[in-house]
């Protein structure tokens, strides 16, 4: 794909990406115990035993998958219904949370909420210049004199329901006011987690005090990544992480509990839920790529020339080539008919639901 280099004033260059060692779970090969190939790469990646498991849930048929490498995290596949991920990324764009007194990366750098953001971006408003009061609905306005809401969107970055997260001092203030989790969301987290709990050996009453109350949401746009953390301000990390992709595809690397392991990378898509418990918790990860589904990205073998078609129609194709032909891969079908598919096509969302 095409975009500028680092120190070239914006001049673009072809990049070349490699994804001959990501785990691709659509693509994986598995035997009539559900478990996958250690070898599950082309290259010289070797990420140990993964173990597949056909569950139901709320009367959706979804796969749960289990990793020999990384006890306590799960991949749910296709874990959200349609109409619940339609509703989540609207809401993530809306007023059921970006209102106050939820936060967003604005309330620091500009002092401002962000409801009406979508509504505004849509009708070419601008921001009111009166509209700068912490705390306090924005204003939009047609004539307004501040920067249109459509860059505010673009700049979109992250916003935290539920007790608000204080991402310098990485702390949850409890004693603030702040946007409930959606119920929905909550019913939705302690459901997977009913899914996948029994599976991390833990006790009926670990699965009782679960509690997810709060939500931290990441909004990638192309050049965007998170570098490798550990999720560790909740009170009780011995609670899961439910994590939530919504739009564009992406790299996860799963780490271990040191920066010294190397992670295991995968790709998360529009739909997927991940969930860290156990000692997953204590492990660090990270997302260092997105692939925005509308931009081609030409795919190529290992000596850089093109591949035409990476999915021939003969029997026995073969090993499937070293990348993905991510153009093909579209969130609601091949042509995006909303504003908010049109976004998604551009962007990606993780709703990471949590207790705290």
């Amino acid at each position: 794909r095409v975009r500028p280099k680092h120190g070239t004033r914006g001049k673009l260059v072809e990049e070349v990406v490699d994804l001959s060692d990501v785990v691709d779970l659509s693509k994986l090969a598995f035997d009539d115990r559900g478990c996958g190939s250690s070898q599950v790469t082309q290259g010289s990646g070797h990420w140990g035993d993964i173990h597949r498991i056909p569950r139901a849930m709320d009367g959706l048929d979804v796969l749960v998958y289990s990793f020999d490498r990384h006890p306590g995290f799960f991949v749910v596949r296709h874990g959200l219904k349609e109409a619940l991920a339609s509703r989540m990324v609207v809401e993530c764009l809306g007023d059921a949370v970006l209102r106050p007194p939820a936060t967003t990366n604005f309330n620091k750098s500009h002092g401002l909420c962000m409801s009406g953001l979508w509504d505004a971006a849509m009708d070419n408003l601008r921001l009111v210049d009166d509209a700068s009061a912490t705390g306090s609905p924005t204003k939009w306005a047609r004539d307004g004199a501040g920067k249109p809401a459509s860059e505010f969107l673009a700049s979109l970055r992250w916003a935290s329901i539920g007790p608000c997260y204080d991402w310098t001092k990485r702390v949850y203030l409890k004693g603030q006011d702040h946007v409930p989790l959606p119920n929905y969301m909550k019913v939705f987290a302690e459901q997977i987690w009913a899914l996948v709990g029994g599976h991390a050996g833990c006790t009926d009453a670990l699965h009782a005090e679960y509690r997810p109350n709060a939500a931290l949401i990441n909004y990638y746009r192309e050049a965007d990544k998170l570098c490798g953390h550990v999720d560790d301000a909740e009170s009780d990390q011995m609670q899961p992480l439910v994590s939530i992709s919504l739009g564009c595809p992406a790299i996860f690397l799963m780490g271990g509990e040191s920066k010294d392991i190397v992670p295991t990378p995968m790709i998360l898509r529009h739909g997927d839920v991940a969930v860290l418990s156990g000692a997953a918790r204590r492990a660090y990860h990270g997302l260092p790529r997105i692939f925005p589904a509308n931009r081609e990205h030409q795919l190529v073998d290992a000596d850089g020339k093109p591949i035409s078609d990476p999915y021939p129609a003969s029997p026995d194709p073969g090993p499937l080539p070293a990348c993905m032909l991510y153009s093909r891969e579209r969130c609601f079908g091949a042509t995006p008919t909303s504003p908010v598919e049109r976004y998604l096509h551009d962007c990606r969302i993780n709703v990471s639901i949590r207790q705290v």
